[in-house]
């Protein structure tokens, strides 16, 4: 699915409703409604899920910063990187690293 490999490739950028529905010329709403009865969630929580999922390869792979890993996986602030982050892994991305390191230690 064009929309798919677009959000894959481009997770790191600013992503718009209006430059995917642009892709596909279709309208916006139309592809919110195919989006979702097909993925089965929202064109934006599937972008985060894919921001998220790169954040946890940073954390486990590099030392690179909290700050850092927001800004490369495409979040537009620190607060809001931790807040999604938090929905998906229910725990803070520090927390995530520490639990990482515990058992890699233990």
């Amino acid at each position: 699915i064009p929309v798919l490999d677009y959000i894959n490739t481009h997770y790191a950028e600013q992503i718009t409703l209006g430059e995917m529905s642009a892709l596909l010329n279709i309208n916006k709403s139309h592809l919110c409604r195919i989006f979702k009865s097909t993925v089965k969630t929202s064109l934006m929580n599937y972008v985060n899920f894919v921001r998220i999922y790169h954040a946890e390869v940073l954390l486990r792979t590099t030392e690179k910063n909290i700050s850092e890993i927001s800004y490369e996986t495409g979040f537009c602030s620190v607060s809001y990187f931790i807040e999604i982050f938090r929905k998906f892994n229910f725990c803070t991305p520090a927390r995530y690293r520490k639990i990482l390191a515990e058992n890699r230690e233990g």
